[in-house]
């Protein structure tokens, strides 16, 4: 039931309202149309590598049969059904069965990595769950086939995301050095089992290709840190926000006071470990945010996959309820708010149809303040925008740095380089510069009116849909011909 609850929102909408998931889709439409658009293969070079994070790539085909916006649909479903059976699976390699709090972790996905559309990791974080479980589950007992099934499974890890392999990885090698300090032995079959999972590595090291920008590591501060503990609770609206970590509160109270916790014996002890990682690792490093976060994704699933409790009956089955009740109507209430945004979305959508076929679009987008509010936050609401223009990619060919197309990151990269990607930030002056030299129309959402004025200086307003504007730039009608 509780796969099920995480699967409503994601079919109740047309356009999942994923803030990156967009600029994922666009970079799928031109893999799967690079060879009949010139434009596409002017601008972009495809790169033939098994790349790390590509897994949603590997999808584009399905664009023959379906609609974009249901083969990004399908890769959501996919992440969190793979999300659900790795705890399910690690829950039954624990204990045997499938624990309550395995049943609350398949919630714990809803936070606000997913929010900001970061499915690949998730997917990462699934198949990392289930590799590790069956590493787990049959050392000392493997065989070519079961040697073979982890080797094919750590490859999927590694093609989900590279976070996934990594925490695989590491949670191997934790468990076995573990072993080792209790019993003052190797374990030799968990050894072949990660020996088996080492291919990976081959991967990354020898057949990734270049690495693109690698930048300087940086460390977040601690009121950062303190808020990336609240990614599971944070959502859209600080008075269910509040109601809903009130609840969770409470029945850490009373499982605290009346309850006795268990810890797996391993499980546990790594949980912990994730933990200290999570404190000291860097929140930039190598040419993305967040990377401390996504340490704590797995801290937090990890933690609640390895603890156990006894309850007074019926106390247990009553507060195990009301915990499942809260977390249905927060996944409910997400859900409402997924409907607005896809109305955002689908409006925003079908304004970019005035742009021509082929253009070279650049994206800027302003939103208010996103800290905690009473009622409905308006830019989480709309903050979904932020690379729209991907569908605008998908329905129109146009041209965007929106869309990601990072060189070492991703299977087709612009040749040039000559785009810096956009985050919907606002240019600087030497910014400007360049956008009035390689790009035909400005989309902008927003009501900064500093923005607004550099806008009606360089461009022609073409129209407007609520916050959003479209600006013409240079000659956009014999750019889009010729392309």
């Amino acid at each position: 039931m509780a796969l099920a609850v995480c699967l409503l929102p994601v079919l109740v909408v047309r356009y999942v309202p994923l803030i990156d998931l967009p600029g994922h889709l666009g970079r799928l439409h031109i893999l799967q149309h690079y060879a009949e658009n010139p434009a596409f293969q002017q601008r972009y070079q495809l790169v033939h590598r098994p790349l790390p994070n590509m897994l949603i790539d590997l999808f584009s085909p399905l664009e023959a049969w379906l609609r974009m916006e249901d083969v990004g649909r399908l890769f959501v479903i996919v992440s969190i059904v793979l999300f659900a059976l790795g705890c399910a699976a690690m829950s039954r390699t624990l204990y045997g069965l499938i624990t309550p709090f395995a049943v609350l972790a398949v919630f714990s996905q809803y936070n606000s990595m997913f929010f900001f559309g970061y499915v690949q990791f998730q997917a990462g974080v699934g198949l990392f769950l289930i590799t590790l479980a069956l590493w787990m589950r049959w050392r000392g007992h493997f065989n070519a086939f079961r040697l073979a099934a982890l080797a094919i499974l750590s490859v999927a890890t590694y093609l989900a995301h590279l976070g996934g392999y990594a925490f695989l990885g590491l949670s191997a090698a934790f468990l076995v050095v573990l072993d080792f300090s209790r019993k003052r032995r190797w374990d030799r079959s968990a050894v072949a089992g990660i020996v088996a999972m080492l291919g990976p590595v081959f991967l990354f090291a020898f057949a990734h290709g270049p690495y693109g920008n690698v930048a300087t590591p940086e460390w977040a501060p601690v009121t950062l840190k303190a808020q990336h503990l609240l990614i599971h609770v944070m959502g859209f609206n600080g008075v269910v926000d509040a109601s809903f970590a009130a609840v969770l509160l409470v029945a850490a109270v009373i499982v605290l006071s009346k309850g006795q916790i268990r810890f797996h014996p391993e499980l546990g002890p790594l949980a912990a470990f994730f933990g200290v990682l999570f404190l000291v690792f860097p929140y930039f490093i190598g040419d993305g945010p967040d990377a401390d976060t996504r340490v704590f994704v797995a801290t937090f699933v990890l933690a609640l996959l390895c603890c156990r409790i006894r309850l007074p009956q019926p106390a247990g089955r009553i507060l195990f309820s009301i915990v499942f009740a809260a977390l249905v109507l927060r996944i409910g209430y997400i859900g409402s708010v997924w409907i607005q945004q896809d109305r955002l979305i689908a409006s925003n959508v079908e304004f970019f149809d005035q742009i021509p076929i082929g253009a070279r679009v650049y994206g800027i987008v302003t939103l208010g303040p996103t800290k905690l509010t009473v009622g409905l936050n308006q830019a989480k609401l709309e903050r979904p925008l932020i690379h729209a223009l991907g569908w605008a990619t998908i329905r129109r060919n146009i041209l965007t740095p929106s869309v990601f197309t990072v060189e070492g990151q991703h299977p087709v990269f612009e040749r040039t380089g000559q785009w810096a990607f956009s985050g919907g930030a606002v240019p600087d002056a030497s910014g400007w510069n360049q956008i009035l030299r390689n790009y035909d129309f400005i989309w902008y959402y927003g009501t900064d009116q500093d923005v607004l004025r550099q806008l009606h200086l360089y461009g022609k307003l073409v129209g407007t849909n609520g916050k959003g504007s479209l600006y013409r730039i240079g000659d956009a009608q014999s750019s889009a011909n010729g392309g």
